[in-house]
């Protein structure tokens, strides 16, 4: 086996909405993609993780047997955390109050409490742990040791292990169905993938698959997983009610991950001695596109609303593609640092963290956006009704802006226009209100810009 880490609205002025996605990192407002800061971490960093409220990113170097602590909104390591030798990427538990990182080299698992940053157990596990997965609930973790063929099951109360299930030969990285019953455990030497009943502990099924299987990925409702596999050229879909392959999909040369949109609809696999990605329609099982990419390329992320998926090509002087999925092409390339790993990309699709293997940095690219404020808002009182001009954001945001929402307040009545001024109706004479004005892009809603007060007027006697 190849030598190879695992990967992994808006707030109401008054009641307006401001923005979308929830709390999250403050990326620089960009046109195209681009690099807008450079982090200093340590040496060889992989995989980052933003927390739940994206305010902070983990990064586990490799080199350093440690973990860098990153807050968004300044970009700063706020603090290095000593782990073991050669740690994986993290994952958090469903609360965030812990960070679990298997360490390859010291075969055991770092608990973290992330309030305070410090390690608080350590627990041996079989040899060569890949990157643990947390059930839903948080009470148990799994680790595929690699070298062990085994998987530790551990009580994340006590931080210890309770059980060890035997699988295939060299298992990497599992996927979870997202109730927490089912483990899918890929074991590369072997060719197939061990279905583990969670509250049995036991293995239930194997699947024969293609040769070199590596992390599956199970679609949201938990029917089918797809296992791109690194020595067969292909992708097996597998029926989880019968735990049966029902389709296998030729794709380019040594694929390595599958990765779905948010919809479920399109599967994406990185091709890396094709230098492409292949795009799948789950519908069909059908390759229906294949992108050329830089060289070597890591897993595609794609963004939440499914119209950017961005690949890190690992030998292209360090780029990441940036790919339209309405056109499956690449419509932009961002040059980033040394030998670059796949990134986090934060909710909203406007901030990408890259880590680069080879620099020891972190390149933070911002994305293009939702739009800017309006400008120039006015308000003219009219009988039970006003009218709201406004001129276009002077920043759309990187794409299109699609149309425009007025709402009124108080009572927050709306019109909706694609054109720079909207009536609105049925307002209270006598009231004075004000207006906010926002517009959109395929991206989402952009920031209010608030109009002058203006008071209505009554009906003509």
């Amino acid at each position: 086996m190849r030598a190879r880490h695992l990967l992994s609205s808006m707030v109401f002025l008054g009641s307006v909405l401001l923005g979308a996605g929830g709390a999250s990192a403050s990326p620089v407002a960009v046109a195209e993609p681009e690099v807008t800061d450079t982090i200093t971490v340590g040496s060889q960093p992989f995989l980052p993780l933003l927390n739940g409220n994206e305010a902070t990113l983990y990064v586990s170097n490799d080199q350093s047997g440690t973990v860098s602590v990153i807050d968004t909104e300044t970009n700063a390591v706020t603090a290095t955390i000593q782990v073991g030798q050669n740690p994986i990427p993290p994952v958090l538990n469903p609360t965030g109050a812990r960070l679990y990182v298997s360490n390859l080299g010291s075969n055991s698992v770092s608990v973290i409490d992330t309030a305070t940053n410090q390690v608080v157990a350590t627990i041996p596990v079989g040899s060569m742990p890949y990157a643990p997965s947390v059930n839903p609930s948080g009470t148990r973790m799994y680790v595929a040791n690699n070298g062990s063929n085994t998987v530790s099951v551990i009580d994340t109360a006590l931080n210890r292990v309770i059980g060890t299930v035997a699988v295939g030969a060299g298992p990497n990285t599992m996927a979870m169905n997202v109730t927490g019953t089912r483990l899918y455990v890929p074991s590369y030497t072997d060719g197939t993938i061990s279905v583990i009943d969670t509250a049995a502990g036991a293995v239930v099924a194997t699947i024969g698959v293609g040769a070199n299987p590596y992390r599956p990925t199970v679609n949201l409702t938990g029917t089918r997983v797809y296992s791109a596999n690194n020595g067969s050229n292909d992708v097996s879909v597998i029926d989880t009610a019968t735990n049966t392959v029902i389709a296998t999909i030729p794709v380019g040369e040594d694929p390595w991950d599958a990765t779905l949109n948010t919809q479920g609809t399109r599967l994406y696999v990185t091709n890396s001695n094709s230098s492409s990605v292949s795009v799948i329609d789950t519908a069909t099982n059908l390759v229906i596109a294949t992108i050329g990419v830089g060289d070597n390329p890591y897993p595609v992320q794609v963004n939440l609303r499914g119209t950017r998926a961005y690949v890190v090509n690992q030998n292209s002087i360090g780029t990441v593609s940036v790919i339209d999925t309405a056109t499956n092409t690449v419509i932009s390339t961002v040059t980033v640092g040394s030998q670059p790993k796949a990134g986090a990309l934060n909710r909203a699709g406007t901030a990408y963290y890259v880590p680069n293997f080879g620099s020891g940095t972190i390149s933070v690219i911002s994305l293009p956006s939702v739009p800017g404020k309006p400008a120039r808002v006015t308000a003219s009182a009219g009988v039970e009704a006003a009218h709201v001009r406004w001129q276009a954001p002077a920043f759309p945001g990187g794409e299109p802006i699609a149309g425009y929402r007025v709402t009124a307040f108080p009572g927050k009545r709306t019109c909706s226009t694609t054109k720079t001024s909207c009536r609105i109706t049925g307002l209270t004479p006598g009231v004075t209100y004000t207006f906010a004005v926002v517009a959109k892009n395929a991206i989402g809603l952009g920031r209010p810009a608030i109009s002058p007060r203006v008071t209505i007027l009554s009906a003509y006697k």
